[in-house]
């Protein structure tokens, strides 16, 4: 399945760097236009990359079962899901209460921080 090997490199193409420094850039996007466009785009293109991997995912099951490329493609869809949801930390925290973010980003308290530190 060709689909399967490629796909673990989608998160590296889509972040061009670190999942941490996907979500530093999306953090410091949002303070710079006090904005959360940059989140929601960010979300949008994550779940259409993870609706892209469950797709696949599917498909290898249905024709090879679970096996190494399934693994691969199940692995990947755990990194776009822990992504995921670190974004969207940063966006229900601005959604609560905006003054606090800058607070928590110093303080190192976003989990993409203490996750990957």
């Amino acid at each position: 399945m060709k689909h399967a090997s490629t796909i673990q490199y989608q998160p590296d193409n889509m972040t061009k760097k670190s999942p941490r420094g996907f979500c530093e850039d999306i953090y410091i996007c949002y303070i710079q236009d006090k904005s959360t466009e940059p989140i929601d785009q960010a979300l949008d293109s994550l779940s259409t990359l993870q609706q892209s991997i469950h797709k696949i995912q599917t498909e290898v099951l249905q024709i090879m079962g679970v096996d190494e490329n399934w693994e691969t493609v199940a692995a990947t869809s755990r990194v776009i899901q822990g992504i995921t949801s670190w974004v969207e930390e940063i966006l229900c925290q601005v959604l609560m209460d905006e003054s606090t973010v800058p607070d928590l980003y110093r303080e190192q308290k976003f989990m993409y921080q203490v996750m990957t530190a």
